[in-house]
Parts: structure tokens; sequence; C-alpha cells
């Protein structure tokens, strides 16, 4: 049976995105054309005063020429991006020019936001700090508590929690010193927000409370209906339906009043998806269905994929499976045109789970190959589980044969140790006896240790042939996989792709069996096995793929053997991130390093290539496993990422 998902459309609750799309919804009608022409032309006047002069003007009309394109490119900001980085441009080079830093700071604040829409968040958060510098230097605070929120928000969108709390407070403290209203409105929402995506949702609250106190003095509709709905998903997040429907309904009525129509549809979608829950289908339909037509009338196409995605989960709910196969249809090809990875891969997963129950199990098996293939999960958590169960055993058996042995010498040693001191205390007439009592000693612990030695290499000698016999197995099962797809050629796509997933699962179980036996084998203790075993396998696959490879590593002969567990999960965590780098960044250059400094082992693999969202493919490109693997030896894995600056996976492991 195919895991069942729940779909819900949350609000975009970041006040900035909100206030764009307001603006997006509302076009530049004929009023803001009229205040555009109005700025121009006030331009315009300065520029011809300045050529009667002969190209010389005093420096108050230049710093207000530089105010009007500020203006002006608040104006362009959600309607020609382009424009705004033109004029941003232009204010940063006259502001220079003059040393006006007010014009600097309002400058680098627009350059700073046309990056965030271009995704480009190095760029981004360089424009914002250099406006906060420039706000700093003036000691203008209203400048100041703009750079913060949006470097705040920036941080958030990069789930760097903690930094965005950081500006967000500083943010709310000169607001709170300055008695701002709007402010510190701002500040409690963006803290409110960060805390719900940290799923904090009782801090989440505690902030969001704050906001709506100040708003509830104040005639925002808008913002306070946000407020609302933010609300209603922090205590949807605390599985508290009442609340969240009371919080959500609060915020519908704002809604209608205020006009804004995509918060609507948000919290439509967010009303229909407890009833869901509740599995009270026909309420949840008829919401999904209003906030569908509002998101196609604003044109928020995202909002409206996930809606009616939600809607298909709800026709399933009530076993009407042809109806939830409809809203598929409507969204897949849409979903997929727009590159909507997350929403694709669960829109398969639904059409599989339909086709399941209306019993088409050809139509299903071909969208579970589909949601597996958009997932990057090709290997079932079951067969997953079952390696990791038999690395389990291995692991465990190694350990307690290591565990026994030690304890036999240490016994045996203090045995010996007791046994001289009791010698030297025994006069001339009984010391043959203790020699004999002492080789007796020697000799049946030399035996047990002997025994104790053998069994570890038998269990060895078992492991490596269960490798052996299971790799050749599974060498058959791939060798019988491309015999059978050259045979049925062009003939059976589907039992093509059968047969490919059967020769990629089994190469990959081979692979994993060969890592197992070569990690429990005695002669690969030593640290710079493990570093050998890491070079090789990162110099074979970038030499195989044209890649630069650069490879730093300290001398570990020195320090003592690490345990079977840590050295094993030290080189799947490096072959893990290697293999990544590879597969998906298109990186030029891949630096791989292991240092020893304090005490403290750390494995560094960072590449030049494209970097990924964290937010959104946490479950993809094994950053799970890695994480699981970390957290088995206590070692701390740090994953940043941007699109600039590739990729970089740290492990560090405290050692003794």
């Amino acid at each position: 049976m195919v895991k069942e998902d729940k779909f819900s459309c949350k609000v975009l609750t970041r006040l900035w995105i909100i206030a764009c799309v307001a603006l997006i919804l509302t076009n530049v009608d004929a009023q803001d054309q009229h205040f555009i022409d109005s700025i121009q032309n006030e331009i315009k006047k300065y520029d011809a005063v300045k050529l009667e002069k002969g190209g010389k003007n005093n420096e108050q009309a230049d710093t207000n020429r530089i105010d009007l394109l500020y203006q002006l490119c608040t104006q362009y900001i959600v309607t020609d991006v382009e424009k705004v980085k033109q004029i941003a441009e232009e204010i940063i080079q006259r502001s220079l020019s003059l040393k006006y830093a007010s014009g600097l700071a309002d400058g680098y604040t627009e350059m700073g936001i046309y990056y965030n829409h271009l995704g480009d968040y190095s760029q981004c958060i360089q424009m914002h700090e250099r406006a906060l510098d420039a706000a700093k230097g003036l000691k203008d605070e209203i400048r100041m508590m703009r750079s913060y929120n949006e470097l705040g928000i920036v941080y958030s969108d990069l789930a760097n929690y903690s930094k965005a709390l950081e500006y967000h407070f500083a943010e709310l403290k000169i607001g709170q010193a300055r008695h701002d209203t709007e402010g510190c409105v701002s500040a409690y929402a963006n803290i409110g927000v960060v805390y719900l995506n940290m799923n904090n949702n009782k801090q989440s609250l505690t902030y969001l409370n704050k906001e709506l106190e100040l708003l509830q003095k104040s005639s925002d509709l808008s913002t306070l209906a946000g407020c609302y709905i933010n609300m209603g998903l922090a205590y949807n997040g605390l599985k508290n339906d009442s609340a969240a429907l009371e919080y959500y309904f609060k915020g519908l009525e704002l809604c209608e009043q205020s006009g804004n129509k995509f918060y609507e549809a948000n919290d439509y979608s967010n009303i229909g998806a407890v009833y869901v829950d509740r599995k009270e289908f026909d309420n949840a339909l008829a919401y999904f269905d209003k906030a569908i037509n509002l998101f196609n009338e604003v044109g928020v196409v995202s909002g409206y994929i996930s809606t009616m995605q939600s809607s298909a989960e709800a026709w399933f709910g009530k076993k009407q499976y042809q109806q939830s196969l409809n809203c598929l249809n409507k969204i897949a090809n849409r979903a997929r045109s727009m590159g909507a990875m997350e929403q694709l891969s669960g829109i398969y997963q639904s059409y599989a789970k339909n086709y399941e129950a209306l019993n088409d199990y050809k139509n299903a098996y071909r969208y579970q190959v589909l949601y597996k293939q958009t997932s990057d999960s090709i290997l079932s958590s079951e067969k997953l589980n079952n390696i990791h169960q038999m690395q389990l055993q291995f692991e465990v058996n190694r350990q307690e044969l290591q565990d026994s042995v030690k304890m036999e010498e240490t016994n045996y040693n203090s045995k010996l140790k007791l046994q001289r001191q009791r010698s030297y205390a025994i006069g001339g007439a009984s010391f043959a006896a203790a020699i004999i009592f002492i080789g007796l000693i020697l000799f049946r612990n030399k035996k047990q240790l002997e025994k104790q030695r053998a069994l570890i290499e038998e269990r060895s000698r078992i492991s490596r042939e269960l490798h052996d016999d299971v790799g050749s197995t599974l060498s058959s099962i791939r060798m019988m996989s491309e015999i059978g797809k050259k045979k049925l050629a062009g003939t059976n796509p589907e039992a093509l792709q059968t047969l490919e997933n059967i020769g990629l699962n089994s190469g990959e179980i081979q692979d994993k069996m060969g890592d197992l036996v070569w990690a429990l084998q005695s002669d690969n203790e030593k640290m710079d096995k493990v570093i050998a075993r890491i070079r090789k396998f990162a110099g074979e696959i970038t030499e195989a793929t044209g890649v630069t490879l650069i490879f730093d590593s300290d001398d570990f002969t020195r320090h003592k053997p690490l345990p079977v567990q840590v050295r094993q999960n030290i080189y799947l965590v490096a072959k893990e991130a290697i293999n990544n780098a590879m597969k998906y960044s298109h990186c030029l250059v891949l630096r791989v390093s292991l240092k020893m400094e304090n005490k403290k082992l750390t494995l560094v693999v960072k590449d030049n290539g494209n970097g990924f969202d964290l937010t959104t493919e946490l479950d993809g490109n094994g950053l799970r496993t890695m994480q699981k693997r970390a957290d088995e030896i206590a070692a701390d894995l740090n994953i940043n990422s941007s699109a600039s600056g590739g990729t970089t996976v740290r492990l560090v492991l405290h050692t003794t």
C-alpha cells in the first residue's frame, strides 16, 4: 500500500512577500502609473535645470533627485526587477560620488531585494549588510530596522533560523525603544513565523499574541488577518484543530473586509486541510473549491496546484477515486512544467494510491516508479532496513567478541599480578609449586585467548563468505537483468524499466555489502586505511567525470584505532557526500580533507557546483542518511549550500 500523505496549503506568512503579491495582484493601475509618471517628470525637471546650468547643480538638488529615484525604484519592485537593478545602480553610483549615506542605504536595500528575486542570496546578504552599515553610520534607526528585517527574512529562507532570529530581535529592540508600533508588529510577526518554520508552535504563539495585541489597536485589517492565519497554523501544528479553525475564521472575516484575496485563498485552503484531518471531507471540498477559484482569479499557480492536490486527497477519503484522479490530471502537467518537483512527487504518490484502490495495479506500479524516481529514493525502506539490520548484527557480534577478549586479558593481567605478589611471599620450599601454578594459569588463559581470536577469525571468514555468496548472487541477478533487457529491447518498456530497477538495486546492495565487510576486517582498523579507501573512491569517481580532486589529510598513524562503527560511518558519510556532489552539483573541483586537531577529527567535502535549497530537499540526496550516521557516532554534521557557493558537508567527531 502506498503511504498516505496529507496535503495542506499554508499561507505565505512573510509580510514582505504578501505585500509584493498584493501589488502584483492589483497590478499597476492608472493611479499607480500616474504616480510613476509624476516622479519621472520631477526627475526630468531636475535634469533640465542642471543642463541649463552647464551640468552643475547644488548638492540639495542632487540628493533630492536620488530620493526621487528611490521612490521610483520601490514602484517597480514587483513589476520590472531589471528596472530596479538599473535604478538602484544609479542611486548607488550617484550617492557614492556625493557621499550621500542615506542614498547609499536605500540603493543597497533595493539592490538586495533585486538579488533576492533572483535567488542570489550571497549577493542579497552582501547588499543588505552594506545598507545596514550605512544606516548605522547615520544612526538612522528606521533604515536600520529595515535592514534587520530584510536580513532576517533572507536567513529564514536559508533555514538559518538562529541568524534570522538574531536580526529580527535586533529589529524589535529598536522598535520597542522608539515605541514604534509598526516596527514592533513587523518584528513580532517575523519572529513568530521563524518559530513556525522551526515547528516550535508554542513559542510562535507567544510572539504572534504580542503582534495581535498591537494590531487590535490599528485599522490594518489585512495585517491583522495575516496574524490570525498564522496563529491558526500554530494551533494546527499543536493538533488543536478547534482553536486553529477559530483563528482561521477570524482571519477569513477580515480578509473579506479588506479585500485581500491572496490571504483569503490561503485561509480557505487551511480550513479545508483541518476538515480533511477531521475526515469531514464534504466540508473540506467546499472550502478547497473556494480557494481554487480565488487562486485562479489572482493567478497564484503554486497555490492552485497545492489546493487541488488537497482536493484529490479529500476525494480519496470519500473513496471517490475517479474524482480524485480528475483533480490530479488537472495539475500534473502544470507542476511538471513549473519544475515543482516536491509537489510532483506527491502527485505521483496520490496517483499510485488511487490506482491501487481501483485495483489498476499496472498504473499503480507505473506511478509508484515515477514517485520513487522523482523523490530520488530507489531503494525501498524495507531493503534499507534489512541492510541496516544485517550491518548491526555484524557489528554487535564483533563488538561482543572484542569486549570478551579484552575482559579475559584484563582478568588474566590482574590474576598474574596477584600471583606474582603472592609468590614473593612464599618461601623457597613452595617456589616450584608457584611456578607450576602460574604456568597452568598462563596456559589456560592462552588457550582461552586463542579460542576467542579463532572465533573472531571464523566469524570474519563467515562474513566474507556471506559477502562472496551474496555478491555472486547479486552479480548473477544483474547479468540476468541485462540479458533480459536485451531480449525485451523495444517490445515492453515497463518490463525494461523493471529490469533496470532490479539491476540498480542489486548493484547498490552489492556495494553496501562490500563496504560492510571491509569495515569489519581487522587489518582495516587504522584510520589511514579509511583515508586510503576514501581517497580511492573519490579518485575513481572524479576521474570518471573529469572533475579535479584536491585531497588533503593529516597523518593518523600516531592516533589509536577507532571502533568499527565509527570507521564505517565516517567512510559512508564521506562516500555519500562525494557521490551527491558528483551526481547533482555539476562541479568542476571537489575538495576532500580529513584533519585531526585538539582530539577532534574533521571531515570536509566541498564542491564548487550548484547548491540546493535545504528547506525543500531535506529528504533527498541522502541528507537524512548522513545525519543518522553522524548521530550513531555522536558526531556533529553541518551542511551548507548556496546557488553561488556550492555545497560543504562538515563532519566533526570528538575523540578521546
